[in-house]
This record gives C-alpha cells, sequence and structure tokens, in this order.
C-alpha cells in the first residue's frame, strides 16, 4: 500500500492535483479509491523537468552552435520524493518522429531563445547513450555571451522539460524505482545552476506521514547541495577563479535584463 500511496502523491503533484490527494486520504485510504484516483490522474497531463548538472554541452563561437547530451540514458537521478528515476533508451523517439514544438533556452526563458525544432535551428536525436542535440544559436550579442560561458565551462549543465506520457514502475528490495518510457519534449536548456526538481510541501507533507521512510534525501536539500558544490572545491573556500565565474555569469544577467 506504501508503493500505492506514493505513486499517487507523485502523481498528484505532477499534475497539480495534490490538494485532492490530501482530501481522499484524510477521508479514505482504501485500496479502490486510491487506484481509482490513480487510474484518473494517469489520463491527466504531467508536466516535469528534469537536471543535468554534470557537463554534458559543448559550445563552438566559430559556428554559434551548442551541441551536447541533454538527457542520458540508463542513468539513476538522485532520490527524489522516496523514488529513483532512470530515462530508457526510445523515451524520445516518438516526441521526435512526430516533429513536436521543442524549444531551447537559455535558464528555462521564453525571452531567450536559442534554437526551435520548428525552425530547424534545434535538431534533436536518441543515439546509444542518450537525447543528443545542436543548436544553432542566433547571431545575438547576448547568444554570443552564453556560447563563450559554455566553451569556458562556466554554463556546463543541461535541464530539460517534457510532458510524461508513459511510465514503469517496480519495487526494488523496498527501494522504489521509475522508468520514463515515453515523454514528449518542451524544452531543453543551458542552465547556469542546474537543479532537482523541487517538491512542494504539500507533498513532502503527505509522503512524510503516509509513506514514511521515503524522504531520506529531499530535493530541496539537494538543490541547496548542488549549489554549495559550485562554490567551494575540495572543501575549500571560493578561490579567485570562481569568484570570478559568478562574476561573469551575473553580467550576463544584468545584461539580459537590459534588452
Amino acid at each position: 500500500m506504501n508503493r500505492e500511496l506514493l505513486m499517487l502523491i507523485i502523481l498528484g503533484e505532477e499534475t497539480g492535483h495534490i490538494k485532492e490527494v490530501a482530501q481522499l486520504l484524510e477521508r479514505d485510504r482504501s485500496g479502490a479509491n486510491v487506484r481509482k484516483l490513480t487510474n484518473d490522474l494517469k489520463g491527466e497531463p504531467r508536466k516535469c523537468k528534469r537536471a543535468v548538472p554534470v557537463r554534458s554541452i559543448r559550445a563552438s563561437t566559430d559556428e554559434g552552435r551548442i551541441t551536447g547530451i541533454a538527457a542520458p540514458f540508463n542513468s539513476p537521478s538522485v532520490e527524489m520524493m522516496g523514488f529513483v528515476e532512470f530515462i530508457r533508451p526510445g523515451a524520445f523517439a516518438d516526441s521526435i518522429r512526430r516533429g513536436d514544438d521543442c524549444i531551447a533556452c537559455y535558464n528555462h526563458s521564453d525571452d531567450w531563445i536559442l534554437g526551435r525544432t520548428t525552425s530547424g535551428t534545434l535538431r534533436l536525436e536518441e543515439r546509444y547513450n542518450g537525447l543528443y542535440c545542436e543548436i544553432d544559436t542566433p547571431k545575438t550579442s547576448w547568444a554570443g555571451d552564453v556560447l563563450e560561458l559554455i566553451k569556458r565551462g562556466d554554463i556546463s549543465g543541461m535541464s530539460f522539460r517534457f510532458t510524461l506520457d508513459e511510465d514503469r514502475w517496480t519495487d526494488v528490495g523496498g527501494k522504489m524505482k521509475r522508468e520514463l518510457l515515453k515523454v514528449t519534449l518542451a524544452d531543453v536548456s543551458p542552465v547556469t545552476w542546474p537543479a532537482y526538481p523541487a517538491t512542494s510541501v504539500a507533498a513532502r507533507a503527505l509522503i512524510e506521514k503516509y509513506c514514511p521512510g521515503n524522504t531520506s534525501r529531499d530535493p530541496d536539500i539537494l538543490n541547496k547541495r548542488l549549489r554549495l558544490k559550485e562554490k567551494t572545491s575540495g572543501g575549500h573556500n571560493v578561490g579567485d577563479g570562481e569568484l570570478d565565474r559568478l562574476r561573469r555569469i551575473i553580467k550576463l544577467k544584468e545584461k539580459m535584463n537590459r534588452y
């Protein structure tokens, strides 16, 4: 039952119906009602965002192009709301084959579009190791700044948004594993701070109450740890080089805000 409740809470979070889930769990946690609401929510769009917090992209300032793996296959995520997630080969195939409208932005901002599949400036393909992307960036000064920061390594991570179409859950030694089997892509973005999806207070409270033992690694805490790793090196204080890196990023943001 713990597994069914966890799945229901996650579905409620991803579909925006966490209040309805909370009301049901307070009123009646019988298996039939839980399964009914779970099946109902599976028919709702599930909008998600995931991060690739490792160096996964490259930039060519001469060609004005960004390339790299936006989503690796068969690589375990951090623990999210009590489960570990894997993206399986074939997850993006249908979305790519349909030619779904997917954009590439800087930091997921629609105001800073770098490329788009429907215009041919963003190209996506599945490779043996994950979702590969090529972005032909616009000939603008701010896009040139993004390219330079990627080339220098100041921006190194990717984050992608999608609607989840099909997944599979299994219990492995008491740990929940989720596999993403089919998704509809919406956005792939080079990002300054790759962050794991934050969990709402309501969802965390429900997991702690009804699924004890599944909140050992809260995504919000992981986000803070990621930022701390960005600001430290080997346990030492931030050096001049890192401070320069942060100043460059801040300068780019200030420049963008003037447009």
